[in-house]
């Protein structure tokens, strides 16, 4: 009978132990892991509203960035108007000629392409016309590029232009890009390149 009473008594620090020592300690270790957790929580919420944000400034910067680009036309005729960056422009005719410039003549070695132009800037500030982005491919297929040589002479003489003068907001130039081209050749598209629009032409 002392054995069974003593072993009740063992049994019952045990028990007393487990409910009022362990016990609360286990109880009191859960409360700072959920408090981690939640810690843990909000910064993944937060995280995620950083994200969130950032890529909704990042898709508005794209859309304001679009709105920057030229306006692409794959083929606009003779007559029409298309744009390129600042600028608006309409190809108003071509033209062959073997030289250019009365006063010091520049002959072609093939036949100089004469596109001619009317040229407005839209922008808010005089800017350059690019020029020599233009080129002109035929109908095999073969790309010649913007003779400026040619140019400063053929500008200068026909409409008193420069190719690096400054185009002035709000005004419509008259001028033309120019080409050095096989004097057989045909089927002409008048572009820059860049697939900003691809322009058939009369040659």
């Amino acid at each position: 009978m002392k054995r069974l009473a003593g072993l009740t008594v063992v049994v019952m620090i045990v028990v007393s132990i487990v409910y009022s020592g362990d016990g609360v300690g286990a109880q009191d270790g859960a409360d700072p892991t959920i408090e981690a957790q939640e810690t843990e929580i909000a910064e993944i919420r937060a995280t995620s509203e950083a994200r969130g944000e950032k890529i909704n400034a990042q898709r508005t910067q794209i859309a304001e960035l679009k709105a920057l680009l030229p306006v692409v036309n794959e083929d606009p005729a003779i007559g029409d108007v298309f744009a390129i960056r600042d600028f608006e422009l309409t190809v108003q005719g071509t033209d062959l000629a073997e030289s250019v410039g009365s006063f010091d003549p520049q002959d072609a070695n093939g036949i100089y392409l004469i596109v001619y132009l009317d040229v407005a800037n839209v922008s808010d500030s005089p800017e350059k016309f690019p020029y020599e982005r233009f080129e002109v491919t035929d109908g095999r297929g073969r790309s010649y590029s913007f003779d400026s040589t040619a140019a400063i002479y053929f500008l200068n003489e026909e409409f008193q232009v420069f190719p690096f003068d400054d185009l002035q907001p709000g005004v419509i130039t008259s001028t033309a890009v120019i080409f050095d081209v096989p004097a057989d050749a045909t089927g002409f598209t008048l572009s820059t390149g860049r697939n900003e629009f691809e322009a058939p032409l009369d040659r």
